[in-house]
């Protein structure tokens, strides 16, 4: 019998979640069981579920770009494949880019869903240029790190793997070790998602319950929005 795919019991928590959420949301605050011991029970499951996703990304990133890094072996060549991958992440950033707004205006993806009154929104002024360059560049590494600044991370673990391959020997063993604990957090990853179900359909009926009916529509085209197919597995 072929293993279901996690994509496959995502959709059903999502689904399950829904159906359970409009059919406890009338009865909720008249049940003091539901309000007081279940609903916090599953809010707590789906608050969990976020918590362990934000535990991955840090240690996941910095880890594989280290070893992925050093694992070139020649500084020369990981020049010439970052100065490639920058412009193909620039191209590729500017077409999705295009490709978001496009669906954005198509779907109206979000209208309908209630904001709660009183809540005033405020344009942020640009920052300059120059600062927006040296805000790339981390004065404190680990600062970075705590506060899960990502393009920071990600310089200075690109700096980290180059310097491996610059130290020899002594910097393959610093590497070989980043690549095990990479491997490590692909399988701490695998544990995650495993989970991924169960926090879906926690996350979706605590919504469900909350705003009824209303928000059906608005996640259907935010969904529609930006689905995308899976890779098929090799």
């Amino acid at each position: 019998m072929k293993k279901m795919s996690i994509l496959l019991k995502i959709s059903i928590g999502f689904v399950l979640g829904i159906i359970f959420g409009f059919a406890i949301g009338s009865v909720v605050e008249s049940s003091a069981v539901l309000s007081n011991y279940i609903m916090p029970f599953i809010d707590l499951i789906g608050k969990i579920f976020l918590r362990l996703l934000m535990m991955l990304i840090v240690p996941l990133v910095f880890s594989s770009l280290v070893a992925g890094a050093a694992s070139v072996g020649d500084v020369h060549k990981l020049g010439r494949i970052g100065i490639k991958t920058l412009a193909l992440y620039l191209i590729t950033t500017a077409i999705a880019i295009i490709i978001g707004l496009a669906c954005g205006n198509i779907f109206n993806a979000g209208a309908g869903m209630n904001i709660p009154a009183g809540l005033q929104a405020s344009a942020r002024e640009a920052k300059p240029f120059v600062d927006v360059i040296l805000d790339i560049f981390p004065t404190n590494p680990i600062a970075s790190m705590v506060n899960a600044n990502m393009l920071q991370i990600i310089v200075f673990a690109l700096f980290f793997g180059i310097a491996c391959i610059l130290a020899g020997e002594r910097g393959r063993k610093i590497a070989d070790f980043f690549e095990s604990v990479a491997n490590v957090m692909y399988s701490v990853t695998h544990i995650v998602m495993n989970f991924a179900p169960y926090g879906v359909f926690a996350l979706i009926s605590i919504t469900a319950a909350k705003f009824g009916f209303s928000i059906l529509a608005p996640f259907a085209k935010v969904i529609a929005a930006v689905y995308r197919k899976p890779p098929e597995s090799p």
